[in-house]
């Protein structure tokens, strides 16, 4: 029932609401009555208490405004119940068997690429090798949010999310947190990083993120309350900012449980807003888990980890004269590849070479340096750049590699590799 007055005026005196319940409407002996008011200018629905005339199956409520007003009955006790038992359910968590490739190594042969173990076993880790492309996948074994970040850094990677919840913390994320990591893997999720394998090793760290976590687990309790879609509208919804700001003032857990309700009603509004109204003006013992939860993990759980390349020994380097020729392959420099040419010399038992840089359109030349058993360090020195776009001076590194040449580069704290083959 809607009533207004012209110029949106307002009763000067307490108006009493009458309605007419029908016959088919059950009202049972743990029931409440209420009356929702919602304007325009209110973001959440106000409650009226209201009385209940068995005899006449009437309704009342007193109201100083006009608005929308809609009578309702509701089970408090079942639903305050109802509400704590999903918060339950949602935080014990059934951990999952190992996937089949957990523990698998990428590549064949001698060598070896190994992810040590992490604890707790709070998250899966696999590895997949497509060229030269590394793939981390990281498969959540815990009802936590954990941030991914890793030395070195890579480009930040969409968070998958296959739930209503998954929605709302993956839009809810750069608000709450930042948005800075290279990776979020939310509850029931699995997340990916690329690296290309001259990254290796690589340092990976996981980080819980609670305040993300509680978000998930309110998403969860209340999800079957709400309406198709509804988490689209959350994720758009202004109100994300009051949660940011719950978060960042170091909030009890309590406090920024109320802020999510609040702005999960007031994105979706009717019944479902009502139903959260209810549970924000419950007890604090209905928050009880999630206090428990809060207590364990609001200072973080910080996980780490290493992903290292094992090889064989290096093959010895032989006589000089098996270094010698013209050689050429592809190098790789972060996410760029471009092709070196080689042609190496022997003098008096020293290597020299002269190299060319075809896309680049750099040449130079090497000079040998000092000398293993199984490497021959050199210098190059680039005399030709007309485009600007090589390092000066660079510390090579070459060894038997397969049947070819591997070269690894460094400069300035960067680094590329080569594997090449006699052209």
């Amino acid at each position: 029932m809607s009533i207004s007055l012209d110029d949106e005026a307002q009763p000067e005196q307490p108006v009493q609401l009458e309605f007419r319940i029908p016959d088919d409407a059950v009202i049972t002996e743990g029931s409440s009555v209420f009356v929702v008011a919602q304007s325009a200018r209110q973001e959440q629905p106000e409650l009226l208490e209201a009385q209940w005339n068995p005899a006449k199956r009437t309704m009342t409520a007193t109201t100083n405004h006009f608005s929308l007003f809609v009578p309702v009955i509701v089970d408090v006790q079942k639903t305050l119940a109802g509400f704590g038992q999903a918060v339950d359910d949602v935080l014990m968590f059934s951990r999952t068997n190992q996937p089949a490739c957990f523990g698998q190594d990428p590549l064949e042969g001698d060598a070896s690429i190994t992810v040590s173990p992490i604890a707790g076993q709070e998250v899966w880790p696999c590895l997949n090798l497509d060229g030269k492309t590394l793939s981390l996948q990281l498969q959540n074994n815990s009802p936590l949010v954990w941030e991914y970040a890793s030395d070195p850094s890579v480009d930040p990677s969409i968070p998958t999310a296959k739930t209503a919840a998954g929605v709302i913390m993956a839009a809810m994320y750069p608000y709450i947190e930042g948005g800075s990591a290279q990776a979020i893997v939310l509850p029931d999720e699995t997340g990916r990083i690329d690296y290309d394998i001259s990254d290796l090793p690589i340092t990976g760290e996981l980080d819980a993120l609670p305040a993300m976590m509680l978000v998930g687990i309110l998403a969860k309790a209340v999800g079957e309350v709400m309406p198709p879609g509804w988490d689209e509208l959350v994720s758009r919804a202004e109100c994300v900012a009051d949660i940011a700001d719950a978060v960042t003032s170091e909030s009890e857990a309590v406090d920024i449980s109320v802020t999510v309700l609040n702005c999960f009603g007031s994105a979706v509004g009717g019944t479902p807003a009502l139903i959260l109204t209810l549970i924000t003006s419950g007890p604090a013992a209905l928050y009880g888990s999630i206090y428990g939860f809060w207590g364990e993990f609001a200072d973080g759980n910080l996980l780490t980890f290493d992903i290292t390349l094992d090889e064989p020994p290096a093959s010895p380097l032989g006589d000089t004269a098996e270094l010698t020729g013209k050689w050429e392959g592809p190098v790789r420099q972060d996410r760029s590849n471009y092709t070196m040419t080689l042609e190496l010399t022997d003098s008096e038992g020293k290597l020299y070479g002269d190299v060319f840089y075809p896309e680049l359109g750099c040449s130079g030349t090497w000079t040998e340096t000092a000398r293993s058993a199984d490497t021959v360090s050199l210098t190059e020195v680039i005399d030709q750049d007309p485009r600007n776009t090589c390092a000066t001076r660079v510390d090579i590194r070459i060894s038997k590699s397969d049947g070819g040449l591997g070269v690894v580069l460094n400069w300035g704290g960067r680094k590329a590799t080569a594997d090449l083959t006699r052209d």
